[in-house]
């Protein structure tokens, strides 16, 4: 955590990166990087936080939610699952598991 918030503190976001492990540092980096207009490496913060938090289907919701705002259905069907979907069908993805 020191090292993250030495890397945060000083703007070095992709270092802060490197070392963030929980749902909530990732969203602080994100949202940082987000503010200094670097939406494609807010994206890829998130997503990585998505990799090591599987089990979190509000962020798999964002994420699906994201990509599908940026007409890349194939990456949001990634993240859409029925969990993430809820009760929207017009968010349920074409292939649902057997």
């Amino acid at each position: 955590d020191r090292l993250l918030d030495v890397h945060f503190a000083s703007g070095d976001y992709p270092r802060a990166r490197e070392y963030a492990t929980t749902l909530e540092q990732f969203r602080m980096i994100a949202a940082a990087l987000e503010a200094q207009g670097q939406a494609d490496e807010a994206l890829a913060t998130l997503r990585q936080a998505a990799g090591l938090h599987p089990q979190n289907t509000a962020l798999a919701s964002e994420l699906a939610r994201t990509f599908i705002a940026r007409g890349d259905l194939a990456t949001a069907a990634d993240y859409l699952t029925v969990e993430t979907a809820g009760d929207d069908p017009g968010r349920r993805p074409a292939r649902q598991p057997p």
